[in-house]
């Protein structure tokens, strides 16, 4: 967007308020003597609703980061293994299993749902949450394979004198914050429709009086019975979560970031340990980066989980490197730890639909870092070649090509292409979820026009730098800009840096990439002065990259925002 977002937009800122081998061994306790424990849940295969891609990828990849860290104590349950019986069952062993004082991870991945309230006004919409299980139908005898909010919250109570960590990677109503483009696949969300349910088989619900004063997931008030529970859910109640690709595979990006910070990307102080603080921090920025700010998690932390808690302990700090063994023979091996930023970004995994101008596809191919796969569900970009759009595996328009000669649309296509490709190799960066990034007044589609002000926040080291990457791939230099008045260190207090501005053309996919270094990086400064308004040169970028933070303390954000005409 040159001349960049602060000239064009505004001219100023405003600023405000498995195996280790030879590696380190990694334990999880809730006290000095206490074991981290798990029951992990993944369906995909449902017989009588629609089936999702990515759960059971998402319970792979817990279970592979926690049997990476040495926890043996994992029960994992996918598709036909799950059924209501096998779920209870299967988590009142571990509570059986379990002593005072250890941590109960319990995380579902699959299908969420909403039904009329079985008590009524025991719910302040009328309705009930419900997970849905493999064999679930709205008919008997298999509406019985389901559980309601209610009965979360009974089982989660059991555990008393544990510390319960709940993931819900799935969703019970509500809507996206941008609307999904049919050309980048059948978009599956985690929510069904259900009912109108016949012949309830469930086991009568509790008394009026009971249901009322029952706390439900989220529900973790002081005096609450569900006090000992750190609950995260992927989206509030009146949202719906998506399956996103991911290193080739669909996942849920709450369930993805789980493992990365198990794994040790949750460390963000790097003094080898995960404490509940900076797991809800990874887990916030985590799915944002994963989905380009689509999602936004909904986390509650009970009044007798201490934030400084620590979840996870790696001797000598965070594992870098980490793979292992395939999990359950289902050739999954989670990816490891980049121990640095790459050199060279990764090619982009693009999907063509041919209107007959595949020719000229390849020509740009040549020049990019792309490698085609035939189906778009395991594409990170769609190319419509006859209207002329590239489209994310998360629906979005990234970018339209201008209309005019064919080798300026070539050249236009292969900018593109090459700037996701950096976006791509940034988000496997762990340092990319340090740093706290929105937008405001929301993360959806914004239009020519719209005023909308970018955040960033959450830092703890004095030097922050900011820069824009357009749809076209064009760098724009953000902050500080000296010409402006931008002091290097202004932010050095921890004030947020926020910049007001209005949407303008070129439309489509912007990323800003926002860095805070413990030491002046005035040789990336300089970098950013003399890049301003170019095309981004991936490798070169990079490499400004690394040599800005090599042997300094750093933390990066990374943030997407999307954009259309009038």
């Amino acid at each position: 967007m040159s001349p960049g977002w602060r000239g064009a937009w505004t001219g100023a800122a405003a600023l405000a308020a498995v195996s280790l081998g030879g590696l380190p061994a990694v334990s999880w306790a809730a006290t000095d003597d206490g074991a981290l424990r798990a029951l992990v849940v993944g369906i995909n295969a449902y017989s009588a609703i629609t089936p999702l891609e990515g759960a059971v990828n998402d319970a792979r990849a817990i279970a592979e980061s926690l049997r990476t860290v040495g926890v043996s104590d994992v029960t994992v349950l996918l598709d036909q293994a799950v059924s209501r019986d096998s779920l209870m069952g299967a988590w009142d062993d571990l509570i059986t299993r379990s002593q005072p004082g250890d941590v109960l991870l319990f995380t579902y991945a699959g299908h969420g749902g909403q039904e009329p309230e079985r008590v009524p006004g025991s719910e302040e919409d009328r309705k009930d949450e419900n997970f849905l299980l493999t064999g679930y139908s709205d008919a008997a005898p298999d509406n019985h394979e389901r559980i309601i909010d209610d009965e979360i919250s009974a089982l989660l109570r059991r555990a008393q004198g544990r510390t319960v960590v709940f993931i819900a990677d799935s969703c019970h109503s509500g809507t996206v914050t941008r609307a999904f483009d049919p050309r980048a696949a059948t978009h599956r969300t985690r929510f069904t429709n259900v009912g109108p349910i016949e012949d309830d088989m469930l086991p009568p619900p509790p008394s009026p009086t009971d249901a009322s004063n029952a706390e439900r997931p989220g529900e973790t008030g002081d005096a609450g019975s569900l006090a000992h529970v750190l609950f995260v859910a992927g989206v509030d109640e009146d949202k719906q979560v998506p399956e996103v690709t991911i290193k080739g595979r669909q996942h849920g990006a709450l369930s993805y970031s789980v493992a990365r910070a198990l794994i040790g990307e949750g460390d963000r102080d790097g003094d080898g340990r995960v404490t509940v603080a900076e797991f809800q921090h990874y887990l916030r920025q985590g799915v944002r980066v994963y989905t380009d700010g689509r999602q936004s998690i909904r986390l509650d932390v009970g009044a007798d989980v201490p934030v400084t808690r620590s979840l996870a302990s790696v001797a000598g700090g965070a594992v870098p490197g980490m793979g292992g063994d395939p999990v359950d023979g289902g050739g999954f091996a989670l990816a490891p730890v980049p121990a640095a930023l790459p050199t060279t970004p990764e090619p982009v995994a693009l999907h063509i639909l041919d209107d007959g101008g595949v020719s000229d596809a390849h020509q740009v191919i040549d020049e990019a870092p792309v490698r085609l796969v035939p189906d778009p569900s395991d594409a990170d970009l769609v190319w419509d070649l006859g209207a002329g759009a590239l489209v994310s595996s998360l629906g979005d328009v990234v970018a339209t090509l201008p209309a005019g000669p064919e080798d300026e649309r070539r050249a236009a296509a292969a900018r593109v292409l090459t700037k996701w490709a950096l976006i791509e190799t940034l988000k496997t960066w762990p340092e990319s979820k340090r740093l706290i990034m929105d937008l405001s007044p929301d993360n959806g589609l914004h239009h020519v026009g719209d005023p909308v002000t970018l955040s960033v926040s959450g830092h703890t080291l004095p030097y922050l730098v900011l820069f824009n990457l357009d749809p076209f791939g064009g760098l724009n230099r953000v902050f500080p800009v000296p010409d402006l008045g931008d002091r290097l260190d202004a932010h050095a207090d921890g004030r947020a840096l926020d910049l007001s501005m209005e949407v303008y053309r070129p439309v489509g996919g912007d990323h800003f990439v926002a860095l805070a270094i413990d030491q002046p990086p005035l040789a990336l400064y300089d970098a950013l002065a003399s890049l301003d308004g170019r095309p981004v040169d991936t490798v070169g970028l990079l490499t400004v990259l690394r040599q800005a933070v090599d042997g300094r303390r750093h933390e990066m954000g990374l943030h997407g925002v999307f954009t259309a005409e009038e």
